[in-house]
């Protein structure tokens, strides 16, 4: 993520996601910031420019940001294979889903690191919200 856009947040904002909150709620702040795409990734810093999380854009949301990482990331096939697989072998290890049931969620936002994402598996069918 070595290019990703900066967009600064406010000091409410910062501390949320210093405490894991993975949304970022509209607010003065944000109202300020340069026009983006949806599905953006971008750079969250506080007004000092310190680097806070990479995070997803959606600019025309009351969510218009969702924390992908603390970390500098690129958004690629990789990550998100990664992070799908992490939640799929979650719930293989604790629930044991998989062998009795064919019907359970895969994927379930921001609880496995996915913000904004939802997969349901239905037989051999998959149901799938972004």
């Amino acid at each position: 993520m070595e290019h990703a856009e900066k967009r600064i947040i406010g000091p409410e904002s910062v501390r949320m996601v210093e405490l894991g909150h993975p949304w970022i709620i509209a607010d003065g702040y944000t109202k300020r910031w340069p026009t983006g795409q949806a599905g953006q990734v971008v750079a969250l810093s506080d007004d000092k420019g310190r680097f806070l999380a990479s995070a997803l854009l959606d600019p025309q949301e009351r969510i218009v940001a969702r924390v992908l990482s603390r970390k500098r990331m690129l958004l690629d096939q990789t990550w998100l294979a990664t992070r799908v697989q992490a939640a799929i072998d979650l719930r293989r290890g604790h629930a044991g889903l998989g062998s009795d049931t064919t019907a359970f969620r895969m994927v379930n936002g921001e609880g496995d690191g996915l913000p904004g994402l939802t997969v349901d598996r239905y037989g051999n069918y998959l149901m799938v919200q972004v």
